[in-house]
This record gives structure tokens, C-alpha cells and sequence, in this order.
């Protein structure tokens, strides 16, 4: 399990206070060693401080540094330097504050920050009653501190690291700290421990446990099985493009990338036309064109025989339930059936059409087959050498030729589906039809789950899956789930673009009638100017004309007033024409901004137009369909030459097996999980089950040498993929934001000065040119991707900032916090639009919803709450018994994932609140000696 050096916090958010103190215990067993051992403790004096400077120098970073971190960063770091003095370092030490030197180097008793400390002078610090709990020094502290002074006040702020020596975790301690969704909505992640786990979000099925071959338990420590990390998993983020997934834990991130859908071996070059895979899992029989049937070992794809007599196309193959024998039919009218141990046809018959297919029933005692003469016939196996099949049985009813059928796994219940739409179900024994069921088209395919208990159907450009014991319709799997999907993303982008147009439009006609107002103005000031001169003018010419003594001094103040109205009058036009050039910029930017809408508008309209068609095309003939082993999985395949995977509970799509060549004739399943599929083109192919997911590089080594100083507690990708930024730093030192190259793991930039303590979240802005951070330090900041320039500083939370989101505009943040309050703040302006305080306690995580001004949010107090953009409560998201820690949504805004202290994660529809999934952990694994873990690759 996950290891913990003692001296880093075991979670960041270890710190948000009540919530999750139970695991802060917990953690508390795991012995580790320190990674970076914590500062030693400053000397109690017992002599006077003259006496101290006589010992060894004292080291500023291990006794002196402490005092402050505990009394006096809180108000005086970088971030928020009270009365410009930060004490961090002796060098800002020593640039004193606004009232100048706090310190006098060899004259500590002279130096303000002894005073203040001491309460010899004003102001004392730290006060009284404060609000951050820093407590008055201690005598000794006090002393320490004047001996240091007395030395010179000299010294370095310089990490000291040693290696990290891991120890596991204890079993059952799992929380999960970070949940992702991909974009287009498929895949949710979570990290439990040190563990990830990928889950497909429709059906809510485990899609992969990623591990860390290097993890491998080579040392014999135990408890480190499926280990994906070494320490907890701190954070989570998809790509734009849904194929890469990156995790932080300490000093490192690792970048998963899920692996395309790739053929693990082809079965002959010769194109199949039927395709047979034996109930144990461990033959594949094949047709080819030549109309021989051959024998494949399905773990190896290796040929074992070759099966000759047929002199048409073969379209039918089934093993018996036995596995010994193999039946085929085809296009030359004959049914036969093989011995598989000596490759002998050991039976045959001649029926009256071509043969479309067959099926083993009654325990393999009768085989069915079906044709053009619209019938289903029951064939008695003969158990006498070189007899023949005798038919038993014929089942009417099909209007049109019986295309398809499949049994159930006992034998007594026998499906058949035609040209004439219908599907039925016929009791073997009696001969009788139970049920009928209306596909909507001509049948090409059937199957049925290995439980019995759903049947699948395939025909014309859809198929459906039923309840087989009720006959009622579950679902439908039409055409390309990811091309459904594209356009109902591009039509949500479409309205909203639409939106941002007459946004734009309302902005340009506000600005142009504001220019408009700052001409008029700038023409009353001319003419208040032009009038204010010809009073001077006519003031002064006044004056010259004076003779008499009494009156030239009201005359030379009336020239004066008049001057002065002049001036006025100047400062006026000037700040009207300043006025009239702001309005001007603005009206600009406002026209460059509604063009730029303008044209996004219509690209995104071209888009919708675009998606439609592609999803109209996706909708081809579908010929085959088959289940997965544990019958949750429905997969598909036709004229398109894509394997579709869907869920076989509602249809929902999964996953896509492209690059057919030719359409897709026939699919099996193999007992582990791989598909087979048989196309027009090639050989049938054996695909490696999936989706595959690979540890492609990591970001950092996880050592002391790392370029990442601590737990990475914040990931985002940039909106084009290209960038990730992460976030963490070391607690009360400085806050760490890095941009990396997300192709490479190349450093692209280190945004420093950022904060001055933990970041815990980082996102770059819709368009990617910014990038907003929240940290321990209490603020939110926006920075220049570009060039790394901080662009705003804002601040309004009292406690730690624990998460920030971007609204889709871009004119938006909102802000979480340790202070139990979710803030909304004007960008570029960063003045506060609105603070929400309904919160018991810290609100870990908040997210703007779709392209809306809805709010997602969850907190402390076990809640994950929808907040209307006023504020208010829209809807509650129930069933957590934790603290939550994190959430995630899909970006059409439909789907919500959250998970936190009790492991469980949760997926529920966004616009009830209905809970569709509670996924908990696996059991937990007993620790073993020499465990190792086996990679995903």
C-alpha cells in the first residue's frame, strides 16, 4: 500500500480541520522516515544572550525560523506583508517595513523586532487576541532571537532533504482525494490510497486498476499489490482529448495513456465467413472463402486442423456444448458435423434451402438449423457411426427466411430471427412458440447473454436488447456512440457561442452609446474652454482698461477667477478626452471581442452541421452481435467495419475496435475477454481485450533531486492539450506553480514569485492564455501563461483557497475555501460579485456547471450541492457518509462524480440527483511476503 514520509502532512487537506482528522489518525500508524526532517528544536537559554553568541553560530533556518513560522508569517510573508515587512528570510528581514529597520545587525537589544517581541516597545507583536493563534514569545524564544541578531542577523532559507525511506500503508486505508471524468464523458478515475481506479461512467463498470510495474514488491515488504503510486493520489486530470490521464503524489506525476484498441494476432489471411468460438474458450473455428474450416488454439492463434467437404460457402458454425464436436452449414444446402478429436465428418444431411444457421439444443442431443424455406428444423444427432441426422421437429410461423438463431445454455429454449423483423422463442420440447418480439428490420443476428437472461438482435442500421424472459426492449445500439456524443457536445458549443454573439452585441452597443456620451462631453468641455478663454481674454483686456486704483484690484480678481475657471475648465476637457480614449479602447475591444464571437458562431454552427452528418453516415448495417463472458457487455459490428461495444443493462456505448477491412460478418467473445471478429477482407481477428492503460512517463523523480519540491496537490491540462500545470509547494514556505510540456515532460515555465504557501488548485482559462491559482495563502491569483506575469491578485477568503473555477466566458472565477465559503469574482476587474456562505464546513471543491453560471460544489459536511447562479440551492446529491474531498462533472454538465473519506465513488444524473452508481473499493488485500504487481502493459 501507499507509504508516507512522517514529516510531509499526509494529505494537504489534512489540514481543512474536523472533517478528516479520523484519517489524519490513521495516518499516524504508518511509520516512515522523514523526507524532510522537521527543523530542530531552538535551545532553551540559560545564560544570558551575550553568553549564547559565544556558542556555536545559530542557524536561522532550524531555531529561528520556527519561532517566526509559529508567531509572525502568518501576517507578515510575501504574500500578505502587514506594514510591508516579511520576515520569510534574513535578506526581507532586513529590508524592514514601512516604518523602516526592524532589525540593527550586532545590536539586537536595539532592534525593533526584539522590542516588539519582548513588549518593550510598540506596537507589540504578536498581539494580544489575534486571529491566526500566534502566540507571545517566550523568554527564551525572545533571547534566541536577540543572540541571533547580535551574530548579524545573517543566514539562508535552504530545504535540507534526504531520501525517503516508504513504508506501506495500512490495509483498508483508502480514501479517495481526487476524482476526473474524461471529456467526452466515458471514463471516471479516482485514486483510492495509492491506487487508480478507471470505471466507465454509462454502465459503471470497471474499466482498469493502473499499477506501476516499477512498484513491483521486490524487497519483500508487503501490502504494495496494485499499486499505482508510492503515496496517496493528490490529484487527477483527463487530457482534452480523453487518452491520457495524470496523477500527482509526491514530487512526481505520472501521465497513464490509454492505449488504442489493437489485433493481438489475425487468424489467416483468407477473409472468414463464419466465425465459432467452443464453450471452454479454447478453440476458434473459422469459414474462409475456400470453403474450408479450420481449427484455431485461441491463445495462441495457432492452426490445429483443417476441415474439408463443403463445396460452398459455409455461413453457419456452432460447437457443441460438449466441445468434441463442430456442426456447419452453408450455401451447398448440406448440415454436418465433426468429430473434432480426428477432424472426420462424422453426419450429415441435405436440407432443402441453403443453410443460414444452426444451433446445439437439448444438451447437444438435437442441432437446429434454419434457411430460406422460412422454417426452423430440429435434427435428432444420430449415435451410431456414419448415420445420418434425422429431423425431429419443424417450427413455423417466420413469414420471410430464418436468418439467425441461438439457444439457451440448457438447450431447451431456442431463438430464431428472420427476414420478416420478428424474433421468437420457442420451447424446445414442445415444439411451441412462447413469445414474439418486433426488431423493426430484417434479422441478421442473435445472441444471448450467458445468464439466459438477455437476448440481443441485430438488423438493419440498429440492434436491441430485450429481457428474453419477458420479451420487453431494454435498449438500442444504433450507429457510432462517439459520433452522438460529438454532436450533442457541438450543439451545446453552438448555443452557447449563439449566446456569447448577442452577449457581445449588447456589449458593443453599451460601449458605443458610452463614446458617444464621452464625445458630448469632450465637445461641453471645448466649449467650456473656448468660453473660459474669451472670459479671460476679456477679463485681462478689462484690466488694461482700468485707471482707477480702487477698482484694478476687483478687476485683477475677476482675471484671476477667470484663469482659474480657464484652468478648470482644461482639467476638465483633458479628463473628458482621457474618458473618451478609455471608451474608445473600449468600444474596440468590445467590437474585436463580438467579431471574434461572431466567427466562432459560425464555425460552430459548420461543426453542428457537420456532426449531424457524420452521425446520420455512423448509422450502417449491423450484422453481428455477441456477449461478453460475464454478459455485461453487448458488442456489435457491420457495414461500418468498427467493433461497437455497448452496455448490456441500457445500451449505453463503451468502447470501439476500428480499422476493419471490409464488413464485420460475424463476432465472438473469447472466456477472457477478447473480441474475435470476422470481416470480408481479412482473416478474423483476435483483438487484445481492453481499453489498455500504460504508464507513459512520469514528470519528476519522486526524489530529492526532483524539479517538484512536494506532494503534487494540483494537476490541469491546458484546453489544447499541449500544457499541464501543476500546483503544491511546501506548507508556510512558498507555493510551487510549474507549466510542463505535456508531450515531453519538458519544463516550459516556473511561475515564481506565486504564493507563499500550498497550492492546491490550478486552472487554465477557457482559451488557455491564463492560468488561476488558489492557494494556502488565502488568495486567488491569475496568471500569463505566456510569460508567467501575475495579471491579478485577488483576495476576500480568510482561510485556505482550495479550489477555483473558470466560467466558460472566461469572465468569471469562482473560489472555494477553508473559511466555509464558495466566492464568485469579476474577471479581469477581480472585484466580488457575490459570496455564499451556506456551508458548515470547509467547501473543498467548486465547478462551474456546462457553459452555464450554475455551480457544482461539495464540502466537509458530507454535501455535493448543484447552486443556482444566484446562489441558491438548486439540488442535492445524497448518499455520502464522509467528508468529501473531491468532484468531477462531465462537460456537457449531465453527470457527477464525488468521492471522498469513505471510499465510495459516486456517479449521479445531474438534473435529478438520482444516484446511478455507488461504487465502493475492492476488498481489501492481506499483505504477502515478495507481493509484486503485475503490469497493465
Amino acid at each position: 500500500m501507499a507509504p508516507l514520509p512522517q514529516s510531509i502532512r499526509p494529505d494537504q487537506r489534512s489540514l481543512l480541520g474536523a472533517g478528516i482528522a479520523a484519517i489524519s489518525a490513521v495516518f499516524a500508524l504508518a511509520t516512515a522516515v522523514s523526507a524532510e526532517p522537521p527543523p530542530a528544536k531552538a535551545p532553551v537559554p540559560s545564560t544570558p544572550a551575550p553568553a549564547m553568541a559565544a556558542a556555536k553560530k545559530i542557524d536561522f533556518e532550524a531555531q529561528v525560523l520556527p519561532i517566526l513560522k509559529k508567531n509572525c508569517l502568518s501576517c507578515h510573508n510575501a504574500t500578505d506583508a502587514e506594514a510591508d515587512l516579511v520576515l520569510e528570510t534574513p535578506a526581507t528581514i532586513a529590508k524592514g517595513g514601512e516604518d523602516g529597520p526592524v532589525v540593527v545587525p550586532h545590536k539586537g537589544n536595539e532592534s525593533l523586532l526584539v522590542k516588539s517581541a519582548a513588549r518593550e516597545a510598540k506596537p507589540y507583536m504578536p498581539p494580544k487576541n489575534n486571529k491566526v493563534g500566534a502566540e507571545i514569545l517566550k523568554p527564551e524564544e525572545v533571547a534566541l532571537l536577540q543572540a541571533w541578531i547580535d551574530e548579524g542577523a545573517t543566514g539562508t532559507v535552504k530545504a535540507k532533504v534526504r531520501p525517503v525511506k516508504w513504508h506501506p500503508l495500512p490495509p483498508g486505508l483508502h480514501p479517495i482525494l481526487a476524482v476526473a471524468v474524461s471529456p467526452d464523458g466515458q471514463y471516471a478515475a479516482c485514486g483510492r490510497a495509492n491506487q487508480i481506479f478507471i470505471y466507465h461512467v454509462p454502465t459503471g463498470q470497471t474499466v482498469a486498476r493502473l499499477t506501476d510495474p516499477k512498484l513491483a514488491d521486490k524487497s519483500g515488504r508487503s501490502g504494495w499489490r496494485s499499486s499505482a503510486q508510492r503515496d496517496f493520489v493528490q490529484s487527477l486530470v483527463f487530457s482534452p482529448d480523453g487518452k491520457v490521464l495524470a496523477s500527482g503524489e509526491y514530487r512526481m506525476v505520472k501521465l497513464w495513456r490509454r492505449e488504442p484498441n489493437l489485433p493481438q494476432f489475425t487468424l489467416g489471411a483468407e477473409p472468414a465467413t463464419a466465425l465459432a468460438l467452443s464453450p471452454d474458450g479454447k478453440f476458434i473455428a473459422t469459414a474462409a472463402k475456400d470453403n474450408v474450416i479450420r481449427i484455431w488454439d485461441s491463445a495462441a492463434g495457432k492452426q490445429l486442423k483443417e476441415l474439408a467437404g463443403h463445396s460452398a460457402t459455409v455461413n453457419a458454425l456452432r460447437f457443441s456444448p460438449d466441445n468434441k464436436r463442430l456442426a456447419s452449414g452453408g450455401a451447398d444446402k448440406t448440415i454436418r458435423v465433426w468429430d473434432l478429436t480426428t477432424g472426420q465428418n462424422t453426419t450429415q444431411v441435405e436440407a432443402a434451402t441453403e443453410v443460414s444457421a444452426l444451433a446445439w439444443v437439448r444438451d447437444g442431443k438435437q442441432l437446429a438449423s434454419a434457411g430460406g424455406d422460412k422454417s426452423v428444423r430440429l435434427w435428432d444427432i444420430p449415435t451410431a457411426a456414419d448415420a445420418p441426422l434425422t429431423q425431429a421437429k419443424e417450427l413455423t410461423g417466420h413469414t420471410q427466411p430464418v436468418t439467425a438463431l441461438v439457444a439457451s445454455s440448457d438447450g431447451k429454449q431456442l431463438f430464431s430471427g428472420s427476414s420478416d423483423g420478428s424474433v421468437r422463442q420457442w420451447a424446445v420440447d414442445s415444439a411451441k412458440q412462447v413469445r414474439q418480439m418486433d426488431h423493426g428490420a430484417p434479422i441478421t443476428a442473435l445472441a444471448l447473454s450467458p445468464n439466459n437472461k438477455t437476448l440481443a438482435t441485430a438488423g438493419g442500421n440498429h440492434a436491441r436488447i430485450w429481457n428474453a424472459e419477458k420479451g420487453q426492449q431494454l435498449g438500442e445500439m444504433k450507429g457510432d456512440h462517439r459520433a452522438s456524443d460529438r454532436l450533442d457536445r457541438a450543439t451545446q458549443f453552438a448555443d452557447f457561442a449563439k449566446a456569447e454573439v448577442a452577449y457581445w452585441k449588447d456589449a458593443v452597443d453599451a460601449a458605443t452609446k458610452l463614446q458617444a456620451t464621452k464625445a458630448d462631453a469632450i465637445k461641453k468641455a471645448t466649449d467650456a474652454v473656448t468660453a473660459a478663454d474669451k472670459a479671460v481674454t476679456d477679463a485681462k483686456a478689462a484690466l488694461e482698461k482700468v485707471t482707477d486704483d480702487k477698482a484694478k484690484p476687483a478687476a485683477e480678481e475677476a482675471a484671476k477667477k477667470a484663469t482659474a475657471t480657464k484652468s478648470s475648465a482644461e482639467r476638465v476637457l483633458k479628463l473628458a478626452q482621457e474618458s473618451a480614449k478609455e471608451a474608445e479602447h473600449r468600444t474596440a475591444d468590445a467590437k474585436a471581442a463580438s467579431d471574434k464571437a461572431a466567427a466562432t458562431q459560425q464555425t460552430a454552427d459548420t461543426e453542428v452541421e457537420k456532426a449531424k452528418k457524420a452521425a446520420t453516415d455512423a448509422e450502417k448495417a449491423v450484422r453481428a452481435v455477441a456477449f461478453s463472458p460475464d454478459g455485461l457487455t453487448v458488442a456489435t459490428a457491420g457495414e461500418d467495419q468498427i467493433v461497437h461495444t455497448w452496455s448490456a443493462e441500457n445500451g449505453a456505448g463503451f468502447d470501439t475496435f476500428p480499422s476493419q477491412l471490409g464488413g464485420v460478418q460475424a463476432l465472438a467473445y473469447a472466456a477472457d475477454g477478447r473480441i474475435i471478429s470476422a470481416a470480408e477482407k481479412n482473416g478474423a481477428i483476435v483483438w487484445r481485450s481492453g481499453p489498455n492503460w500504460t504508464l507513459a512517463r512520469t514528470i519528476g523523480t519522486g526524489d530529492e533531486k526532483s524539479p517538484l519540491s512536494n506532494r503534487v496537490v494540483a494537476l490541469d491540462f491546458s484546453p489544447d492539450g499541449k500544457w499541464i500545470a501543476t500546483g503544491g509547494g511546501m506548507p508556510s514556505r512558498n507555493g510551487e506553480v510549474k507549466i510542463w510540456n505535456a508531450a515531453d515532460g519538458a519544463l516550459v515555465r516556473e511561475i515564481n514569485p506565486s504564493h507563499s504557501d500550498t497550492v492546491f488548485s490550478v486552472r487554465f482559462s477557457p482559451d488557455g492564455k491564463l492560468l488561476a491559482t488558489g492557494s494556502a495563502d488565502k488568495f486567488v491569483k491569475v496568471f500569463d501563461t505566456a510569460s508567467g506575469k501575475l495579471v491579478k491578485s485577488i483576495s476576500g477568503h480568510t482561510h485556505y483557497v482550495l479550489c477555483v473555477s473558470w466560467r466558460a466566458t472566461g469572465r468569471e472565477i469562482a473560489s472555494s475555501g477553508a473559511d466555509k465559503t464558495v466566492k464568485l469574482w469579476a474577471f479581469p476587474s477581480g472585484e466580488q460579485i457575490k459570496s455564499i456562505e451556506d456551508f458548515k464546513k470547509e467547501v473543498t471543491s467548486v465547478r462551474f456547471v456546462g457553459y452555464g453560471g450554475e455551480l457544482l460544489t461539495a464540502s466537509g459536511d458530507n454535501r455535493v450541492r448543484m447552486l443556482k447562479e444566484d446562489g441558491g440551492n438548486l439540488r442535492e446529491y445524497g448518499g455520502s457518509k464522509g467528508f468529501i474531498f473531491s468532484t468531477a462533472l462531465t462537460p456537457d454538465g449531465k453527470i457527477i462524480l464525488g468521492g471522498g473519506q469513505d471510499s465510495v465513488l459516486r456517479i449521479w444524473n445531474a438534473a435529478n440527483g438520482k444516484n446511478l452508481f455507488s461504487l465502493d473499493p475492492p476488498p481489501v488485500e492481506a499483505p504477502q511476503k515478495n507481493a509484486s504487481i503485475s503490469a497493465t502493459k
